[in-house]
């Protein structure tokens, strides 16, 4: 009976890395398709205006930094926000729309701790706090959401996966809702002879 406790806990445990690790990938994935689109578009731009079409580096290093401050924000932010809000989530039983509450609340407060070491600095402005907040929280709301959903979507789908699979399979095994009415036979049972 352990082992099966076990083996309960260790794929819940893949399937949560499973699916941060997919959301992770999307978050570095896009930023990159969007910097390759506009770096493209930009090179055709340089093209037909003749004009200078910029340094070799400027593509690998614009991914460089892009990808840089995705991970960052991805295993720095969206990881664990996430993770702490689902943990609490769960822990209380409280539903989904609640989770996401509570992670843009924490997410909230991550940027609330980082305008306050902005704002402590000696050569900060005073409306450094306000910046970092009234700022970043927009900005980083976006991307921070389409990462939430994407962890969320996973365990929706599957769960829905499961309902349909439960809905169309009865306790004997047959469908629910026969494709025609039935009626009992001389020993009991359900005949298979649609009713005449």
């Amino acid at each position: 009976m352990q082992d099966h406790k076990t083996i309960k806990k260790a794929m819940t445990a893949g399937g949560f890395l499973a699916r941060h690790a997919l959301a992770l990938g999307v978050l570095l994935v896009v930023p990159c398709v969007l910097w390759t689109a506009a770096y493209a578009g930009l090179l055709i731009w340089a093209m037909g205006a003749n004009e200078n079409p910029g340094g070799p580096l400027a593509y690998p290093v614009g991914l460089v930094v892009i990808a840089t401050g995705t991970l960052g924000f991805g295993l720095g932010v969206c990881f664990p926000v996430s993770a702490v809000a689902e943990w609490v989530s769960h822990r209380k039983g409280w539903p989904r729309s609640i989770q996401f509450a509570l992670a843009l609340a924490m997410l909230l407060l991550v940027l609330m701790i980082a305008g306050l070491f902005t704002a402590l600095q000696d050569d900060a402005p005073w409306h450094a706090f306000p910046a970092v907040v009234g700022i970043g929280f927009p900005v980083l709301v976006a991307p921070f959401t389409v990462y939430w959903g994407i962890t969320q979507s996973l365990t929706v789908s599957w769960a829905v996966i499961r309902w349909v699979f439960r809905f169309f399979k009865g306790k004997d095994g047959q469908p629910p809702f026969p494709d025609y009415p039935r009626r009992p036979s001389e020993d009991g049972s359900r005949s298979c002879k649609a009713l005449q």
